[in-house]
C-alpha cells in the first residue's frame, strides 16, 4: 500500500506522443516498446539511447 502511495506522488515528465497525430500515448521512461495509437492506428517503435547499446 505504501508503494502505491509513493507511485502516485511521483511526477513523470516524459510524455510519449504519436508521431502522426500527436495523441498522448503514455508517460514514463521507456527502454524499448512498440505501441499502436488508438486514435489513428499508427504503429511506432520507441527506444531509448540505453536500449540501443
Amino acid at each position: 500500500m505504501a508503494e502505491r502511495d509513493n507511485m502516485q506522488n511521483l511526477k513523470i515528465e516524459e510524455e510519449i506522443r504519436c508521431r502522426r497525430c500527436g495523441r498522448l500515448l503514455m508517460k514514463g521512461h521507456v527502454r524499448l516498446v512498440e505501441v499502436k495509437c488508438p486514435k489513428c492506428g499508427f504503429i511506432q517503435v520507441i527506444a531509448s539511447q540505453a536500449a540501443n547499446k
